[in-house]
């Protein structure tokens, strides 16, 4: 964040890009930007390296690859641990290694949703600037991604293992049941009153 700070560089590009982009005046936004390469004054001269940018760009390569790192090593030593233990089940034991197998397809689901949903899209958000690769509105498509992974991570676990997929089918079925009581009984008001009506109605007319 400290080296992404406002500066004269960050200032002149974010402001030609909102104004182009979004008609906004940079002084009433707060931003952060990492500009990697400085515009040449002249044209004989090439474009110059923005330090600053450059050393953002490498804390964020670090923390994502640490990141990256523990996910699949962890992933692999949880693997290695499961596959020893089912080595070990025999044949009394089946109900421990189905759940252990569960177990291990939900890791691999898990794994694979940040990846997807995270990785993958920060990477491609600031790698291709660093290509001198504009990405421009396909950009927003990066919050979408990130907002959705605490939704998703732990669906995994709520359809993959049986004890919990059970408990999630037993409760849908309650609740279609509620429903469909409900719908017979506003069915069985709405003809209570209908008859009620024509009673009147047939009164009224004998009379």
């Amino acid at each position: 964040m400290v080296y992404c700070r406002h500066s004269d560089v960050t200032y002149g590009y974010m402001r030609n890009l909102t104004e182009t982009l979004y008609h906004l005046d940079i002084s009433d936004i707060s931003y952060i930007a990492a500009v990697f390469y400085i515009s040449p004054t002249s044209p004989n001269n090439v474009p110059s390296l923005n330090t600053d940018a450059w050393l953002a760009m490498c804390q964020f390569s670090i923390m994502v690859g640490t990141s990256m790192f523990c996910v699949f090593y962890l992933g692999s030593r949880c693997y290695s641990e499961i596959f020893i233990q089912l080595s070990r089940c025999s044949a009394q034991c089946k109900l421990a290694s189905a759940l252990q197998k569960q177990l291990f397809f939900a890791l691999v689901v898990q794994t694979v949703i940040p990846l997807c949903l995270m990785y993958i899209p920060v990477c491609v958000f600031f790698f291709c600037p660093l290509l001198g690769i504009d990405i421009g509105v396909i950009s927003t498509f990066l919050t979408h991604t990130v907002t959705l992974y605490p939704a998703l991570d732990p669906l995994p676990n709520m359809f993959i293992i049986k004890s919990y997929r059970m408990a999630i089918r037993e409760i849908w079925t309650k609740i279609k049941k509620m429903v469909h009581l409900a719908s017979i009984g506003s069915t069985i008001d709405t003809v209570n009153s209908v008859h009620s009506i024509l009673r009147q109605h047939n009164e009224s007319s004998v009379i």
